[in-house]
């Protein structure tokens, strides 16, 4: 045999060897999948309608739903409306779970899986507490790390434990919930849609009021451009502030929490911004925006004019009234900036020469030449 026909040969054994790998991992992974055990919850799937009450808790931070009429809301964020989907995919998930491989009994070793104490300070895991309308426990479950890929290609677990049972578990489905509110509400709160913004007043607390308005003049620019109405005496605009690029501001916000604008408590170092934005066909909001440390930065809306805008006027007053969003610090800073931030002092002229000072100076024991008439 020649080298040729011999590396040949080699060649085709290797693509063999790989063809066969893959088969056999392809077939390995698809029976890993089918995988199955005890129900987490026996019964839970012909129960989950009962299910009124849920409550997920993790340390300090605890999330609260309940369900009235077909709808869920957040009751400890004074009852915002959530997302019916978010929550009712929660419940599907649990109610397919099941415990297909037992772990460890020890409750030291709980911490490995992520299934401590889930009321301590630091906990990593989380419980889930299913109630009916009566108060009456329906389930609880603490839920731990997520394995990732445990049950084949895209398909991972999640360790768990019943509360009461020292017994932990693999399950081979992934229901860890988050407790980031904008993953069960509606994000954007504020679209402000066709309405077409006449004018942004913005009352700063350390320069009064400051009004940027439509410019008329937007020559080649296909969007609406917008300008301040005044520059404050003896002030000049800062380096990157721009007025089209404020109002644009106002376009959409998106929550990453809420509460009742009754229930916030403001500390005494807290900075509050209002602001008045009213559209080209007369509709007014008031806004406030209020600072708290570094970066929490809350925001309330209110209809006071309906204009010619009646229909969109109901449905900012149907999601709005009462409420106060929480925005990202760097989405805030966008429109509601104080007037130290837009503006800054002008350079001081230098003063102009006098007669005087352009005179040659007399020197002692020299004439000064006459000017020639």
């Amino acid at each position: 045999m020649n080298t040729k026909s011999f590396n040949l040969l080699a060649i085709a054994a290797v693509v063999s060897l790989v063809t066969a790998g893959l088969v056999h991992s392809a077939y390995a992974t698809w029976n890993v999948e089918n995988v199955s055990g005890e129900k987490l919850f026996p019964g839970f799937d012909r129960d989950a309608n009962q299910v009124v009450q849920l409550a997920i808790q993790q340390g300090e931070k605890k999330l609260e739903f309940h369900k009235a009429k077909g709808s869920w809301t957040i009751a400890n964020r004074g009852g915002y409306p959530a997302k019916t989907e978010s929550v009712q995919q929660l419940l599907v998930r649990i109610a397919r779970a099941e415990l297909v491989e037992a772990k460890t009994k020890d409750p030291k070793r709980y911490g490995l899986l992520e299934l401590e104490d889930p009321s301590g300070k630091d906990a990593q895991s989380t419980m889930i507490g299913l109630r009916d309308a009566s108060g009456k426990t329906i389930g609880e479950l603490v839920v731990g790390k997520r394995r990732q890929s445990a049950f084949g290609q895209g398909r991972s677990g999640v360790y768990v434990r019943r509360p009461g049972n020292d017994q932990t578990w693999l399950s081979n489905v992934s229901f860890r919930p988050t407790f980031d509110v904008s993953d069960w509400v509606e994000p954007v709160f504020f679209r402000i849609g066709d309405a077409k913004v006449k004018t942004l007043t913005l009352k700063t607390p350390d320069g009064g009021d400051v009004q940027i308005v439509a410019d008329e003049k937007k020559g080649d620019k296909k969007e609406d451009t917008f300008k301040f109405a005044a520059i404050p005496d003896g002030k000049k605009l800062k380096k990157d502030v721009d007025a089209s690029v404020i109002v644009r501001g106002l376009e959409t916000f998106e929550l990453t929490d809420v509460r009742k604008r009754a229930d916030a408590k403001l500390p005494k170092d807290a900075v509050t911004i209002p602001a008045v934005i009213e559209t080209e066909k007369g509709m007014k909001l008031e806004a406030e925006l209020v600072r708290i440390g570094e970066d929490d930065r809350w925001l309330s809306l209110k209809v006071v004019e309906d204009g010619k805008e009646a229909k969109a006027a109901k449905s900012f007053r149907e999601k709005l009234d009462g409420w106060q969003f929480k925005i990202a610090d760097w989405r805030a800073r966008q429109v509601f900036k104080t007037a130290g931030e837009m503006f800054e002092d002008k350079p001081k002229e230098a003063p102009a020469a006098s007669e005087d000072a352009t005179k040659q100076p007399a020197v002692p024991g020299v004439a000064v030449p006459k000017a020639n008439n």
